[in-house]
């Protein structure tokens, strides 16, 4: 794992658009920039990194949508 965020930072050092898939929430506040929520196939929300709320983002993982606002 830590080789995979290594090469995550490399790449983006380069201006490259790297897009991980990651049930994971702390490993996908660690390292993005972005995240879109996706839930049975749909985005339910998508938050920029000054937008990050653990809360929502896990309500939204977990199907719950009655916070998001798009």
């Amino acid at each position: 794992v830590k080789f995979i965020w290594e090469q995550i930072q490399e790449f983006k050092k380069f201006g490259a658009g790297v897009i991980l898939i990651t049930s994971d929430l702390s490993e996908a506040l660690s390292i993005s920039d972005k995240i879109g929520v996706l839930y049975r196939g749909k985005i339910q929300h998508e938050f920029e990194r000054n937008e990050y709320d653990r809360i929502l983002l896990g309500r939204l993982m977990g199907g719950d949508v009655s916070g998001a606002k798009k």
